[in-house]
């Protein structure tokens, strides 16, 4: 949905796999950063696997809100609207 809608047509496909693409490096990566964090003391006074979920979390509330504030508006408009190229 979103991430397609935002290239243009001409890029769509290079688009969406270089997007994918980074999608599954940061899911290859997320196990070096999570799992040294669940394994030791937390932090924000949480325990490690809890404070794992936190650090999960805060990334995806970060994302969202980047999306949000930086990414184009989608909601009831025509593909050439939002990407006339």
């Amino acid at each position: 949905g979103y991430t397609a809608e935002i290239f243009p047509t001409e890029v769509r496909a290079t688009g969406m796999f270089s997007t994918d693409g980074l999608r599954h490096i940061g899911g290859a990566i997320s196990p070096y950063v999570i799992l040294p964090i669940a394994f030791s003391a937390g932090f924000l006074g949480l325990s490690g696997y809890v404070s794992s979920f936190v650090a999960m979390g805060i990334s995806a509330l970060i994302a969202g809100i980047l999306v949000g504030v930086l990414g184009p508006r989608t909601l009831r408009r025509r593909l050439e609207e939002i990407n006339p190229f």
